[in-house]
């Protein structure tokens, strides 16, 4: 094989760089706009606005992620303006009733507060119906006039937020709901959720 220059440019003093044939420039010139825009320092500074409506795809997928938003709001908010909301030991609880089937459900959803104290341990639920008689699913039949109550216990834990759904033997659209912890007592008037 031949012997190339670079022995000699090697040996040559004046020699202490290296030899490129090309130059950076002429380099990024022939590479892609995305190598030259990372090279410019602009390559991750994209436009969210310009990626959520670049592909019709993407637009698709904003729009239903948007109706799922909504859709959850409205549900909340409908549930939320019938049920009622109420502090208990800190923090806040927020109580309905709603059919499922045949069978008529207490929901509490606690929230804890963001700081401060709340309380943690045993909840007494007692409901009754507004009007004192009622009649109870498990009484004989034709044994109208029974006074009927109902009670339950659950428990608060340290959870930022709880949900809890209790299954009431009552027939009915309007309820009594207490709350009571070992120092603090809450009562709320509760109608049937319509869903």
């Amino acid at each position: 094989m031949p012997e190339t220059e670079e022995p000699v440019q090697k040996n040559n003093p004046n020699y202490n760089d290296t030899v490129f044939h090309y130059s950076r420039e002429h380099r990024l010139n022939r590479a892609s706009a995305d190598v030259r825009s990372l090279n410019e320092g602009s390559y991750g500074r994209t436009n969210v606005f310009k990626t959520l409506f670049a592909a019709r795809g993407n637009r698709f997928v904003l729009a239903a992620v948007v109706l799922l938003i909504a859709f959850g709001l409205s549900r909340f908010t409908k549930d939320g303006q019938q049920g009622q909301s109420v502090k208990l030991g800190g923090n806040t609880v927020i109580a309905a009733i709603f059919p499922l089937e045949e069978t008529l459900i207490l929901g509490l959803l606690k929230s804890a507060p963001e700081s401060g104290e709340l309380y943690t341990g045993a909840v007494d639920i007692v409901v009754r119906p507004s009007g004192n008689k009622s009649r109870s699913n498990d009484a004989a039949s034709g044994s109208e006039g029974i006074l009927s109550e109902f009670t339950h216990r659950v428990y608060f834990t340290l959870v930022d937020s709880e949900s809890f759904q209790i299954s009431l033997p009552f027939e009915g659209t309007d309820f009594f709901v207490m709350l009571q912890t070992g120092q603090e007592q809450r009562t709320i008037r509760l109608k049937v959720t319509k869903q």
